[in-house]
């Protein structure tokens, strides 16, 4: 049977009509394809890039941190001249190295024009605004440039270079970390008690015959030095470094209240009740929470001296605590007006706070001992700094500091 002229062209046209219209949908579902898919390649290569950008702004802020905390050390203590700087940077380059950024190692670049810059912050004379400046001799800044650019030869590998034409992306961050020594007290947090003994030293006496306090051993630096302190190793050693030291010691139990008023260093009660087994614990921990909660969760000594409940008799478990902190540094209080009540126990007026590190102990009795300590320079985020309180200034309109403890802040 033959077809139809004619209706077998309509056909032919027909068909040639729908492989025409199935060749462009094809041909549009594969452009669309391929725009959404070049869509999805650069969200996901930004992505890429924000989490590497992500991860190098928290190795900048760890390595910041660990370069001014660095700059408050027990070098401040020493006679000039000291090398702050070096030390800083060296810190904040090992803590980068420590990072990573999208599977890399951030590695900072040393020298004076490299990645870490050490100084302070100071009031622009120009526009009244606070401004880095670089400093060697007393620096207080720690500015941290971590980058992965193309320029250095470490960029961000990228994943769709095929459809993005980007191969490498380029990232950068920039963290600012400071320590201030304006210090009004301590602080805790719920989880960072602070770094601090239940003990106090004597800071002045009123009998001038008695030689034994801060003011004369270290403030007038007439202590001895017969140790020093390798940072590196954590080790105390024999010979001096430079730092004065002073010899601490309490007195036993059952010692009469003349016996008592000898002592140079004392028992606080810092929310232990004065318990033989809360004090030990509170050597190991520190000030916590709970412990400052009847202080209003803050020991402050910027409003006058807080008069405390003392015991000028140590025990066993005390120093066996205290002897595991050999070569540590710890804050403790200076106190003045010692008041024996019943023997060993009195009360005394804790007029600011300092940072000793414990060098040697030496058992006297069962309940005496001897310890040597020298002053030490602690960083610590629960440290309150002045809020320019007029009342915290000194006799020449200055604020007051404390060269023992600073707090370690990110600045920006």
């Amino acid at each position: 049977m033959k077809r139809h002229p004619v209706l077998s062209l309509r056909s032919n046209r027909l068909a040639a009509t729908t492989r025409h219209r199935r060749g462009s949908i094809v041909m549009f579902v594969a452009m669309a394809l391929l725009v959404v898919g070049a869509c999805l390649a650069l969200v996901f290569d930004r992505l890429w890039l924000d989490a590497a950008q992500i991860e190098l702004q928290a190795a900048a802020e760890a390595a910041a941190l660990a370069g001014a905390g660095q700059l408050a050390s027990d070098a401040r203590l020493q006679p000039p001249p000291v090398d702050l700087v070096a030390p800083a940077r060296e810190a904040a380059i090992a803590t980068g190295q420590k990072n990573f950024s999208v599977g890399t190692a951030v590695n900072l670049q040393d020298g004076d024009n490299g990645d870490v810059q050490v100084g302070t912050i100071e009031m622009s004379s120009e526009n009244g605004h606070p401004e880095f400046v670089e400093e060697t001799d007393r620096p207080t800044t720690c500015v941290v440039r971590a980058a992965r650019l193309i320029s250095r030869g470490n960029p961000v590998a990228l994943f769709f270079r095929e459809l993005t034409s980007n191969t490498r992306g380029n990232v950068q961050a920039i963290a600012e970390a400071s320590i201030d020594n304006r210090i009004i007290g301590v602080q805790p947090g719920d989880k960072s008690p602070v770094p601090a003994l239940p003990i106090a030293i004597m800071y002045t006496h009123a009998d001038p015959r008695r030689e034994d306090t801060w003011m004369n051993m270290i403030n007038r630096r007439l202590g001895t030095d017969l140790y020093g302190y390798d940072s590196e190793t954590g080790e105390v050693t024999n010979g001096p470094d430079g730092i004065p030291e002073i010899t601490l010691h309490t007195t036993y139990t059952s010692a009469d209240a003349e016996e008592a008023s000898k002592v140079n260093a004392l028992i606080m009660d810092i929310g232990t009740g004065m318990s033989e087994r809360r004090v030990a614990e509170q050597i190991k921990t520190g000030w916590t929470v709970a412990q400052l909660k009847s202080f209003g969760g803050e020991f402050r000594t910027d409003q006058g001296p807080q008069i405390l409940d003392v015991d000028a008799a140590s025990n066993t478990p005390v120093m066996d605590e205290l002897q595991q902190l050999v070569g540590q540094a710890r804050i403790c209080g200076l106190y003045i007006n010692h008041q024996p009540t019943s023997n060993v126990i009195g009360t005394a007026a804790i007029v600011d706070l300092a940072a000793i590190r414990i060098l040697a102990i030496q058992e006297q009795g069962p309940t005496q001992m001897k310890m040597t300590v020298q002053p030490a320079v602690i960083a610590t985020r629960t440290a309150l700094l002045s809020s320019h309180d007029a009342a915290w200034l000194s006799g020449d309109g200055t604020e007051q500091t404390n060269p023992y403890i600073f707090k370690l802040f990110l600045s920006h």
